[in-house]
C-alpha cells in the first residue's frame, strides 16, 4: 500500500488488513480508487477518492452536499433492517476527527465510502460528429 493510501486509511474507520487497491471507473475529475481490506476471511471494500479541486473550487461545500443527499436517501431506504441501507446505499464514512474529509500532507481533500456491489452505471456512448 502506497504511503498516500496508508495516510487516508489510518484517518477513517476501515476494517481489516489491506489486501490492494485499484483504479475504480471511467471518471476523469477524481482519483477514484477500490481498496480492499480483509479481515476474517471476509472482504470489505471501500472506495477512495480525491476530490479534485481544480474542477471543485469548494470541495467542503461538495461534500456538505452529498452527504445532505446521501443522508436523505438512507433515510427514505430505511426499513429497520440496518443492512438493506448497507447494501443500497452510499455511506461516507466519518473521519477520526469526526469530518466526512481528511487532508493528506499535499493538502487535498479525500473521502471515503463503502463500494455498492452490483451497481450499474450507464455511461452514454457518444458518436463522433
Amino acid at each position: 500500500m502506497s504511503t498516500m493510501l496508508k495516510l487516508i486509511a489510518n484517518d477513517f474507520p476501515v476494517t481489516g488488513t489491506y489486501v490492494k487497491s485499484e483504479p475504480l471507473g471511467t471518471g476523469h475529475i477524481n482519483d477514484t480508487l477500490l481498496v480492499t481490506f480483509v479481515e476474517n476471511n471476509s472482504n470489505h471494500q471501500y472506495v477512495f477518492q480525491r476530490i479534485n479541486g481544480s474542477v471543485f473550487k469548494e470541495p467542503l461545500k461538495v461534500m456538505h452536499n452529498i452527504i445532505r443527499v446521501t443522508q436523505h436517501l438512507q433515510k427514505k431506504h430505511d426499513t429497520g433492517d440496518s443492512t438493506v441501507v448497507a447494501r443500497t446505499c452510499m455511506r461516507f464514512l466519518q473521519s477520526k476527527n469526526g469530518y466526512f474529509w481528511c487532508l493528506d500532507p499535499e493538502r487535498k481533500y479525500w473521502r471515503v465510502y463503502n463500494y455498492l456491489r452490483r451497481v450499474s452505471r450507464n455511461h452514454p456512448r457518444y458518436a463522433p460528429s
